[in-house]
């Protein structure tokens, strides 16, 4: 068994989130969206997911967030895939409409919770992206569903994580005094510095923050049965924290088609090459929809 190594945070809130305390200077956690896009984006009777319904939609892309993320790091994929691949952002505790309830660092609980929205929604068939302490919880995800006999998701996108039994020891940064969290951070170049540098709005979010390096510092593998589903890895050629022989160790973990997708940004290429990253995940997607088809036709 391995233990894994913490995956790197990045913070998106919105300021609708956070305290009255907290909305200061008019400062913006994540990019704020139109009327439109707020009317669009609008949670579904279970606060755990966001989603924008499509009437056209033939396939569900559930999106897991990175550490210290929000299911906003996702908002601005639905208008960029087309009406066919519905986006459903999950919304992980302590964080957005969610921000009330403590977060949760216990990886099989957070990963049942998962399992238990995504059987809710099997009207249509579904993928799985996860970006860094997402794509851990994803891989986990889809193991459960598998041992649980549920429905399977058609594809699986693994984003800068590397992948179990290759994963470099951590050091406990969940329990660094607040300057040291906030530097490490900082290193991982995925939140502005002006808001590592608002302290009050350190600490509102310090707590979730550390809670997701927990669940990740605390996660051990499991050697099991590998899984059938085709997995799309992405790497960041410039990620310090995930090298080439890190990404491509995913294929042990799969008999499924195997794809390993190289972007040139760092640990959060994610954000700096969005375009590409969408551009690619909707056309993997928008090929199973038509994979399908070509199947019904064939019966």
């Amino acid at each position: 068994m391995a233990r894994a190594t913490p995956v790197s945070p990045g913070i998106s809130y919105t300021i609708a989130n956070l305290s009255t305390k907290s909305r200061m200077d008019g400062l913006t956690i994540a990019p704020r969206f139109s009327t439109t896009m707020r009317e669009l984006f609008m949670p579904m009777l279970d606060p755990s997911l966001i989603v924008r319904r499509s009437a056209n939609a033939r396939i569900r892309l559930f999106c897991i967030p990175f550490a210290g993320g929000s299911a906003a790091a996702f908002a601005p994929w639905q208008a960029k895939m087309g009406q066919e691949i519905e986006v459903c952002s999950f919304q992980l505790p302590g964080r957005g409409g969610r921000i009330a309830e403590p977060a949760v660092s216990s990886l099989p609980r957070l990963v049942a919770d998962l399992a238990r929205v995504i059987a809710q929604q099997s009207d249509l068939p579904f993928a799985i992206f996860g970006h860094s302490m997402g794509a851990l919880l994803a891989f986990e995800l889809t193991r459960y569903l598998v041992s649980h006999k549920m429905a399977l998701p058609e594809h699986l996108f693994l984003s800068g994580c590397a992948a179990p039994g290759h994963r470099t020891p951590g050091r406990n940064v969940s329990r660094l005094a607040d300057e040291e969290l906030i530097a490490t951070l900082a290193s991982y170049n995925g939140t502005p510095p002006e808001l590592l540098a608002n302290r009050e709005l350190m600490e509102l979010v310090l707590p979730t923050i550390r809670a997701d390096f927990a669940l990740v510092e605390g996660y051990l593998y499991v050697p099991g049965p590998i899984l059938s589903t085709p997995v799309s890895v992405f790497g960041g050629m410039r990620d310090e924290h995930v090298n080439a022989v890190k990404a491509q160790a995913w294929h042990e973990h799969t008999s499924g088609k195997f794809e390993l997708t190289w972007f040139p940004g760092d640990h959060f290429f994610i954000q700096q090459d969005s375009t590409a990253v969408i551009e690619k995940t909707s056309a993997s997607l928008r090929r199973i929809v038509e994979l399908r088809d070509r199947a019904l036709v064939a019966t």
